[in-house]
């Protein structure tokens, strides 16, 4: 009987996000799928706020009709894979490779360790690590060294779906630090998720970071999208050689609390 249902349970699931990906084929958009959850209104709430300004860049370099669509990581990569839309963000990794084509990348971002201000990790080398408990999104894949050393130097804790969860452990003391990937450098994230989620225990980097990895977007092979490939390499040719991303990162604050991403 349990049996059954996991099996009902799953390809409900999978019923479910084909119609949400026909639905967004029926608008005329073109998905992409980015970290994130929507808000309790359906609203995108995005991890990373200027992500759905680099998809509008895309967008208006590209000529393409991209609209961010915030998803747990599991969920965006299954709707990926399924050729319902595009995935923003994900590392090339060798299992990936066989399953995507990559475009071209728009740059690199830092992994960075983020602790608390009660509790610090410097991270200058690996041994550092050692005996640590560090939170990742559920169903992310990291660099090589990241991946040979987890479960043997460092624990990593991987259920959290959202970085309010991850959040909410790391003040709690359940994990040590959270892996974060950004285009900011140290001071700007911190200023930012601090805005984002205030409260007790204030959110901190400090030391290097763990290693940096092309932004890209990604395409299932077997997919009738394969064919916006090209216009996409075009878009982030022209973006990366007019230095186009930088006023989205650069922008002076509106608010004491600056909206950095």
């Amino acid at each position: 009987m349990q049996i059954r249902f996991c099996r009902t349970a799953i390809t409900t699931a999978a019923l479910f996000f084909l119609l949400v990906g026909r639905s967004a084929a029926a608008s005329g958009e073109l998905a992409v799928y980015v970290l994130g959850e929507p808000d309790a209104q359906g609203r995108p709430a995005h991890s990373q706020p200027t992500v759905p300004r680099i998809i509008d860049l895309v967008a208006s370099e590209s000529g393409l009709p991209l609209v961010a669509h915030p998803l747990p990581w599991r969920r965006a990569l299954f709707m990926t894979e399924t050729g319902q839309g595009i995935l923003y963000g994900a590392e090339a990794t060798p299992e990936r490779l066989r399953k995507f084509q990559f475009s071209a990348s728009l740059g690199y971002a830092n992994q960075w360790l983020l602790s608390t201000e009660q509790a610090p990790l410097v991270f200058r080398q690996w041994e550092d690590l050692r005996n640590k408990k560090i939170s990742t999104m559920s169903g992310a894949s990291y660099g090589v060294e990241f991946e040979q050393r987890r479960n043997s130097l460092f624990k990593v804790e991987q259920n959290a779906t959202n970085m309010a969860s991850q959040v909410k452990m790391l003040r709690a003391g359940r994990v040590d630090a959270i892996l974060v990937a950004s285009f900011l450098n140290p001071q700007q994230l911190e200023d930012k998720l601090n805005c984002l989620f205030p409260g007790a225990g204030r959110l901190l980097i400090r030391g290097n970071p763990i290693e940096a990895n092309p932004i890209s977007f990604a395409i299932a092979k077997d997919s009738p999208l394969i064919s916006k490939l090209p216009a996409l390499n075009s878009a982030i040719e022209q973006i990366v050689r007019n230095h186009k991303l930088l006023p989205l990162f650069n922008a002076p604050p509106t608010t004491a609390c600056a909206p950095h991403s």
